[in-house]
């Protein structure tokens, strides 16, 4: 790599860097509102490193690394969402520098890092896992994984023990900083499948000693996880089980959506909710003229191989999550580094392939597409931001009714079915900012005992309360007791 070369990709991510700054800023002090509540400890935790054995202490999830953080955070600043806020973009930012580095590390030419760069800074599908508070774990797992695929695939002749612990770290580190890690071995072993390094006699043994110390984390991650109370995987009907059907074509859309439609998810469902047909056409047209354009500027490249490569380990990497009943756009932050890198070598594709008013005309694309994503991200920081306020608000209001709920009593909040659940985490409707502060509230009032529900008056009817309740109701966007 020549000096210019270093020169020009630290450029590039630096000015993405600063674009990404610009747009994610203004989420920077988002409140804690939905399942964020689940990763908010109400009191000091005394040991943090007892998440490592003990997932009683936070949300029950095995996510040790995480709790570590947001417990020693939450010690100091409370529930101030700042700090929280800083690192979760600290992370992004990393990965950002990490996608332009390896792209220009692979011989990517100057539009190929700008490309890549620029789809990792600024694509909407990684707002949720940018903005939220209880993402962490997904930004420090996606880290990890992907750094452990570019270790993994370093062609490095007489260094293959440093190239092996340093890549079974990386993916223990991402297995520490969210279950969903496990979904990286596929990747990592397809990487080390493909790797052409040692000479022949030795190329075998070296790739079976890397996969078994890969086998041997994952192992020791699953050990420790089982000596805990986390819940296991299996399959069902609930919300985080597994089901082989209709939900692994419809995760894998919602997936591919998130990450190729040309503008924000959030107005593709709004127009989908709305009627407006011509809006959803118009978007999915956009999201599979964006996957045409990749696959055709990967094929036009001298580097199709390697492009086609990536976009198999994006596949390999979200593959396994597909079968859960429940997936969110969150799930797609993991593929964005490696779709990303098959963006750039599309780019460059074009750049090699385009002649005469084609060469415009896909650039003139590409800078809608960025000002598009730019804007969505923008828009869902103050959907979240909004969130956050109401979230507050409500328990400033929800919270002082909590000491009139009788021993071993509920708390209900009913509100109107017109405010029924909708899938989506940026516009939660009535008393669903604060439908995850069962556990928060049982610590911080020292009600154990406590019951606490968010319900819409047709699922208020069909169960009716079995021990003393108090029940408010949402009334015109204000909090009343229910009397009758």
């Amino acid at each position: 790599m020549t000096t210019a070369s270093r020169r020009w990709a630290l450029g590039i991510a630096l000015f993405w860097v600063v674009v990404a700054v610009c747009l994610y800023s203004t989420g920077l002090n988002g409140a804690y509102y939905g399942d964020d509540y689940l990763f908010a400890a109400a009191r000091p935790v005394a040991n943090p490193l007892r998440h490592f054995v003990d997932t009683s202490l936070l949300s029950g999830w095995y996510r040790p690394i995480e709790a570590v953080i947001l417990t020693s955070i939450q010690s100091a600043w409370q529930l101030d969402p700042r700090p929280v806020h800083a690192l979760a973009l600290f992370f992004h930012l990393v990965a950002i520098v990490l996608v332009t580095g390896a792209m220009r590390g692979q011989g990517g030419s100057r539009i190929a890092v700008a490309a890549a760069g620029g789809v990792m800074a600024i694509s909407q599908a990684n707002a949720m896992a940018v903005l939220s508070i209880d993402t962490l774990s997904q930004l420090m797992s996606t880290l990890a994984g992907f750094g452990a695929v570019l270790i993994a695939g370093r062609t490095s002749p007489g260094q293959p023990f440093g190239r092996r612990v340093l890549t079974a770290v990386l993916l223990l580190l991402a297995l520490f900083s969210k279950e969903s890690g496990f979904a990286w071995l596929p990747a990592l072993l397809g990487t080390i499948a493909l790797r052409r390094d040692a000479p022949p006699g030795t190329r075998a043994r070296d790739k079976a000693l890397d996969v078994v110390a890969l086998l041997a984390v994952t192992a020791l991650f699953f050990w420790m996880r089982s000596r805990t109370d986390a819940p296991s995987l299996s399959f069902g009907n609930l919300r985080y089980q597994m089901q082989i059907g209709s939900n692994i074509p419809a995760n894998l859309g919602l997936l591919a959506l998130a990450a190729l439609l040309p503008g924000s998810n959030v107005w593709f469902v709004d127009a989908y909710r709305a009627g407006h047909t011509a809006t959803v056409a118009l978007m999915i047209a956009g999201a599979v003229a964006l996957a045409a354009w990749t696959v055709l500027g990967i094929a036009f490249s001298t580097r199709r191989l390697r492009g086609f490569a990536w976009l198999a380990c994006a596949a390999l990497v979200v593959g396994p999550l597909l079968p859960l009943n429940h997936v969110s756009e969150l799930y797609a932050y993991a593929a964005m580094p490696m779709l990303a890198l098959a963006f750039g070598i599309a780019a460059e594709g074009w750049q090699e392939r385009a002649r005469g008013i084609a060469r415009p005309a896909w650039v003139a694309f590409v800078v809608a597409l960025a000002v598009s994503h730019g804007a969505a991200i923008v828009d869902k920081a103050g959907l979240m931001k909004r969130n956050g306020i109401e979230a507050t608000r409500l328990m400033a209001r929800v919270e002082p009714w909590v000491a009139r709920v009788p021993e071993r009593g509920e708390l209900r909040l009913v509100q109107p079915d017109s405010l029924a659940r909708r899938y989506s985490v940026y516009r939660l409707n009535g008393f669903r900012p604060i439908e995850y502060s069962e556990q928060w509230l049982r610590d911080r009032h020292d009600r154990p005992d406590l019951q606490f529900e968010v319900l819409t008056e047709s699922e208020a009817r069909q169960r009716p309360a079995t021990s003393p309740t108090v029940v408010l109701e949402w009334r015109d966007g204000q909090v009343a007791e229910r009397t009758w």
